[in-house]
């Protein structure tokens, strides 16, 4: 601002004659995890060999300061209106066997349980207003699918049917196997379910695929 003009009144400050429009980051994020995975196959013969794969991510803290001068809030376990923000523990684990030209495979995939972003206030959080306080409880769903795939050629069979099936692979599967309905989330602003389900529920897909 400038100086004074002459008729102000006292303490009236001076006019506007430089705007410094200068972006300025004023809010800061600290986090921290764990990021595993372990992949185990074993070849039992050529036509045949199993395994496994256990993944995951851990998560320590994940603090959120919106002011400059503002308090950090850890939020590690709570969703906001949105829907955004990071669980404690997402996992995943998947085994596999396969046998000639057949191959199955069963997913596991666990969610840790979390509060929504309205719960009763803690010292943490002290921003929560109380008003709603969805609690979703810890969920596991499974996916399980199996294939088969046709050698590229019969051996020189002729017939039509077996050219045409040469190098294809089909495969059936279904998400939510089990058919687990997701949870609640009352607190969600356009959406009712939790982003981590799907809503419709048990899916069975069939796919088929063939290489020249």
């Amino acid at each position: 601002r400038g100086a004074n003009l002459p008729g102000d009144p006292a303490g009236m400050p001076g006019p506007i004659v430089q705007i410094d429009s200068t972006p300025a980051n004023l809010a800061r994020q600290v986090t921290s995890g764990w990021d595993f995975k372990v992949d185990y196959r074993h070849q039992v013969s050529p036509k045949l060999s199993f395994g496994g794969v256990l993944e995951g991510t851990y998560v320590l803290q994940f603090k959120q300061q919106s002011l400059a001068q503002g308090p950090f809030e850890d939020i590690v376990g709570e969703m906001d209106l949105l829907g955004e923000g990071p669980v404690k523990f997402r996992g995943k684990v998947r085994l596999w066997l396969t046998a000639d030209r057949w191959s199955a495979s069963w997913l596991s995939r666990y969610v840790h349980s979390y509060a929504g972003g309205t719960n009763t206030p803690t010292p943490q959080r002290p921003t929560r207003t109380g008003a709603d306080g969805d609690f979703i409880p810890s969920s596991v769903e499974h996916d399980v699918q199996v294939s088969y795939s046709f050698p590229a050629r019969f051996g020189g069979s002729g017939s039509a049917w077996t050219d045409w099936l040469g190098g294809t692979k089909f495969t059936v599967g279904a998400l939510n196997v089990f058919d687990r309905t997701p949870p609640l989330r009352s607190s969600r602003l356009g959406l009712w379910h939790s982003l981590f389900n799907d809503p419709r529920q048990r899916f069975i897909y069939f796919e088929a695929g063939k290489s020249f």
